[in-house]
């Protein structure tokens, strides 16, 4: 933390807040510092990472367990690698954020944040951190590629294309991009509203994509005109635009670093380092102010900016402020936000940020309430933005419900549950974590039936707990039957069905998975069983045979008649059409409890020239999982007929049976089965077999 405090630009004031950033190339330390609608400031990682201590809070020193975990404070640390990070300086705390960005951390004015490296000029984060802490969320990517053409695109300089010292590749092409920004203003026109900005330094440009929802995320276009050409571009290969900002007078500021070689020494030959002189350019350097000849939108007058900044924070009125949060402009918006939360919330400042609850403006009633939770949080300001008509003004009064989500707010949340917009629901499928049992079990089934993204449907079905998850199972189960619904709709509740089903597998014990099987399934004649029955107890019995108690109950009495019955329609299936029935019924049958003698050889039997090489290769595998004394001899019948591939699926599968591995050694030494048809690396791990017996047969064999 630095301060001036006697006036003559330099900083008096020094104190280390947070250490432990890793040090390194330039190119690669902690960078940004960008103001968020959560009161937090963000930080790029720089692609160092580090493990990171709080020194000390500028202000009250805040207890971090009451912002949620992973949240550290005073005197703690924590590692930073692969993400970004957050902290509060005022409140001594620090939280790591989703990540990581290279060169400059950046949001819209919907809190959306964007990060980049050198070869990728833009990822938007879609799921925050703190919500895959704990292991309960399963999602691939947190961030998602928004250009059109992904990583390195092609990108259209002015300049001479030079001799490249590394990544002779990427001539014309994305290899330093960095800084990229979201334009929050009106003054270069509406069109340029939102856009996106790319520094690409090598080229001596900077790109543009115009920004358009697209599910969950964004997808960036160029823009028609700029097709084949940039929005910023320079034939000087001295030109050197490393960071972009929108200014408080709503233009677009660039800063130019001008220098003769960008690239650090480091990724540079040393037989090139001699020829050139790296500083040149080391005194230099420019800002760009790109604005319009006939500016479109509310211009900030030069003197009235002057008149802002020369006066001492302190005399800056609350009035001006919460005025100043109408602006179009994002810089004047976060930063009345930043002072106003740094002061308080005085009784007739709390009244005005009120009122900006209507404003014809949704960015302004968005900021009026993330500055009032910050000022005087309660329910009713919630209420009222819960039912605002702009989603992304919804999308935050949900993030900010969630401490009263078991309270007087659960209603109003989950009365969004049909919502259209995509970031409204995705933030809603976070708000289930929060719920109450009954209300996850009113809302979630239906939720999850109606929600196509993949990234909202795995944020939410993380929220069916142990507690509740059979009784969403079996909503989901009804949606899936109503013929009344679209057909969509049945078939994501199936498929979600068998998603929760295998969640069970891990979360329920075997008497409880066991119970759900008499009920759900067993229920049902064996003959009537769905596809979706058939495959939930394809995926269930597997994990009930370690419980031997468990297993036997199920094999027991009615329920003995019962399997049998299965075992029958399984084997029927096994010699039908289509080839995916026979394949599901191989793989389900030797699960079944009580399986005969009879079944199993009807399994082995599907090993056999005839058969397409897929049924042959589910059988060898059914095969194995049975691992009955006559399965191995069974696999070696007809040995010559089967093809190279089987032949060693047999073999891999013989190997894992003592017994099996004595019945192969049989055939070898006997010659039913070729001493050559055996793979190199099976031979080898016969040759140095555990059993020295095994070992010794094996050496007399293939020696």
């Amino acid at each position: 933390y630095a301060e001036d405090t006697d006036g003559d630009l330099r900083a008096d004031i020094r104190r280390v807040v947070l250490t432990g950033f890793a040090p390194g190339n330039q190119q690669h330390r902690m960078n940004g510092l960008r103001w968020g609608l959560d009161n937090w400031v963000h930080l790029a990682n720089g692609d160092s990472g580090g493990t990171v201590r709080v020194i000390e809070s500028l202000g009250k020193q805040a207890d971090p367990t009451g912002f949620g975990p992973g949240v550290i404070g005073v005197g703690q640390s924590t590692g930073i690698g692969g993400r970004d990070v957050r902290i509060r300086p005022d409140d001594g705390l620090l939280d790591p954020t989703s990540g990581q960005a290279q060169f400059g951390r950046n949001r819209d004015d919907w809190g959306n944040w964007f990060g980049n490296n050198n070869s990728n000029p833009m990822w938007h984060y879609v799921i925050p951190d703190h919500w895959l802490r704990g292991g309960n969320v399963a999602v691939g990517n947190v961030r998602h590629a928004v250009p059109e053409v992904p990583g390195a695109a092609p990108v259209f300089p002015r300049s001479r294309t030079l001799a490249r010292f590394n990544d002779f590749h990427a001539v014309n092409r994305f290899t330093s991009a960095c800084s990229t920004m979201v334009y929050r203003d009106n003054l270069l026109g509406e069109e340029f509203s939102g856009n996106a900005f790319t520094s690409e330094p090598v080229h001596n440009l900077v790109s543009r994509l115009i920004l358009t929802p697209s599910g969950t995320s964004f997808r960036g276009q160029r823009a028609r005109s700029e097709v084949d050409r940039e929005f910023f571009a320079s034939g000087d290969n001295w030109t050197r635009p490393t960071m972009i900002r929108t200014g408080p007078d709503g233009a677009l500021w660039i800063a130019d670093m001008y220098r003769l070689v960008i690239e650090h020494p480091q990724w540079i030959p040393a037989e090139w380092q001699r020829k050139l002189n790296l500083q040149s350019g080391s005194a230099a350097g420019r800002i760009y102010r790109v604005t319009r000849d006939q500016c479109c939108g509310s211009e900030v007058q030069d003197d009235t900016l002057r008149a802002f900044f020369e006066q001492r924070a302190q005399d800056i009125s609350s009035r001006d402020l919460v005025r100043r949060l109408e602006s179009p402009n994002g810089w004047w918006r976060d930063t009345a936000q930043r002072i106003l939360v740094s002061r308080g919330g005085a009784a007739d400042t709390i009244t005005a940020l009120k009122k900006l609850l209507t404003h014809p403006q949704p960015v302004t009633r968005l900021h009026a309430l993330c500055t009032l939770q910050a000022l005087a949080p309660e329910p009713e300001t919630i209420r009222t933005a819960l039912r605002d008509e702009a989603a992304g003004v919804r999308r935050h009064a949900v993030r900010l419900a969630e401490p009263w989500m078991t309270k007087e707010l659960s209603g109003d949340v989950f009365a969004l549950v049909n919502d259209s917009d995509a970031s409204v629901r995705l933030q809603l499928a976070r708000a289930f974590h929060l719920a109450r049992s009954a209300d996850r079990g009113r809302y979630l089934p239906a939720f999850l039936a109606e929600t196509p993204d993949a990234t909202t449907t795995s944020v939410a079905i993380a929220a069916a707990g142990s507690n509740d998850l059979v009784d969403i199972i079996r909503a989901l189960t009804s949606i899936h039957r109503d013929e009344a619904r679209p057909l969509e709709v049945r078939d994501r509740a199936r498929n979600i069905t068998l998603r929760l089903w295998e969640s069970a597998g891990r979360i329920l014990s075997e008497e409880e998975l066991a119970s759900v099987l008499r009920t759900e399934v067993t229920a049902v004649s064996p003959d009537d069983l769905s596809d979706t029955q058939l495959e939930l107890i394809e995926r269930l019995l597997p994990g009930l045979k370690s419980n031997n108690t468990v297993w036997e109950s199920l094999a027991e009495g009615e329920l003995s008649a019962w399997w049998q019955r299965l075992s029958q329609r399984l084997m029927r299936e096994m010699a039908a059409e289509p080839v995916s029935q026979r394949l599901r019924a191989i793989r389900l049958l030797p699960s079944v409890p009580g399986v005969s003698d009879s079944a199993k050889q009807k399994i082995v039997n599907l090993v056999r020239a005839t058969e397409p090489s897929e049924v042959q290769r589910a059988a060898v595998d059914a095969t194995g999982r049975m691992n009955f004394r006559t399965g191995g001899l069974g696999l070696l019948k007809g040995w010559t007929a089967h093809t190279p591939g089987i032949r060693q699926h047999i073999v891999e599968t013989l190997l894992r049976s003592e017994t099996w591995t004595a019945q192969l050694l049989a055939a070898l030494r006997d010659g039913s089965v070729g001493a050559a048809d055996i793979s190199a690396v099976h031979r080898e791990r016969l040759l140095s077999h555990r059993d020295s017996n095994t070992q010794q047969l094996a050496v007399e064999i293939f020696r």
